[in-house]
């Protein structure tokens, strides 16, 4: 797990909003059901595997303010011996005119929101005990852009007989760029999935000035156990990012698991890749990011071999 003790700034009370339609959403929402089989599923087939089997580290790649997935953390504190669950979440904005996103519109607001958001949780008693921390100094910071900030959020989750960990850590505008592709590992992947991601946010030629970022740095791929692919953006890419940081050698070769939308596209991509035995186990439940109802949602297991 990587160090946090730098600079910093603690605000042990918080003013978390009203959050009322946020609340209203997360009840309404049928993902629930999909992530709570997903939890049900790590805890009784995936985590038995895990060589730590008392902490969990979930990356959240483009997450804006959503805390919905915030609920798999809690199954699975609730459901197993696991005593901490530890997300990061990354999110970009208002470093590229010509990458300009819709979502929030800035840092301010993804923090009010994501702060609104967070009252579903505080209010019902399944989060409590919020402390919130920003990093002055801190090893993800982008020196060159006045945004890049990182903010932790520290909560106890009660659980039956003990009161266990969770923790948020949003790097926003905290990015490493994306670096060119080698020989190697252009030919890990077929060339009609290459041409598809170069399209949109990573063109084969790049504009002049123009920060072209991952959708999380490599030792944040590194350190996760779960990876969610959730409404990112640009799935293709994303699938890339996280693929790409398991055959850096700089990454550590261990379990990984991906809940995601339509594995069973990832699975004819990703059955090449040396180094890991890749399983799918497709959920029940078809309720997740892109996929509302029409499509598969499923389990994508990376084991190092």
């Amino acid at each position: 797990m990587i160090g946090l003790s730098f600079g910093l700034s603690i605000v042990p009370e918080v003013s978390f909003g009203i959050g009322s339609k946020e609340q209203n959403r997360i009840e309404s929402n049928p993902e629930e059901e999909t992530i709570k089989e997903f939890a049900e599923l790590y805890v009784s087939k995936f985590l038995p595997l895990k060589k730590d089997p008392k902490t969990v580290e979930i990356l959240y790649p483009g997450s804006n303010s959503d805390v919905q997935q915030l609920s798999l953390g809690i199954h699975i504190l609730r459901g197993s011996s696991v005593a901490k669950v530890r997300y990061v979440y990354t999110e970009i904005g208002e470093f590229n005119r010509e990458q300009s996103v819709n979502w929030h519109n800035g840092l301010d607001d993804l923090i009010s929101q994501l702060d609104g958001n967070l009252v579903f949780f505080l209010s019902r008693g399944l989060l409590v005990e919020p402390q919130v921390t920003t990093y002055s100094k801190h090893e993800w910071l982008v020196k060159n852009i006045q945004s890049s900030n990182v903010r932790e959020y520290c909560f106890k989750v009660p659980t039956a007989g003990e009161t266990k960990e969770l923790s948020l850590v949003l790097g926003y505008n905290a990015f490493e760029e994306r670096p060119r592709l080698s020989e190697a590992e252009e030919s890990y992947f077929n060339p009609s999935f290459m041409e598809q991601i170069r399209s949109n946010y990573w063109p084969v030629k790049p504009k002049a000035g123009t920060i072209y970022p991952k959708y999380a740095r490599n030792e944040q791929f590194s350190t996760a156990d779960i990876i969610l692919s959730h409404q990112c953006g640009d799935f293709d890419l994303l699938m890339f990012d996280y693929l790409r940081a398991m055959l850096d050698p700089r990454t550590e070769r261990k379990q990984r698991v991906v809940l995601t939308e339509h594995p069973d596209k990832n699975y004819a991509l990703i059955k090449p890749i040396p180094q890991y035995k890749v399983e799918v186990e497709i959920l029940k439940h078809k309720h997740y990011g892109y996929v509302r109802g029409e499509g598969k949602v499923g389990a994508v297991l990376f084991t190092p071999i």
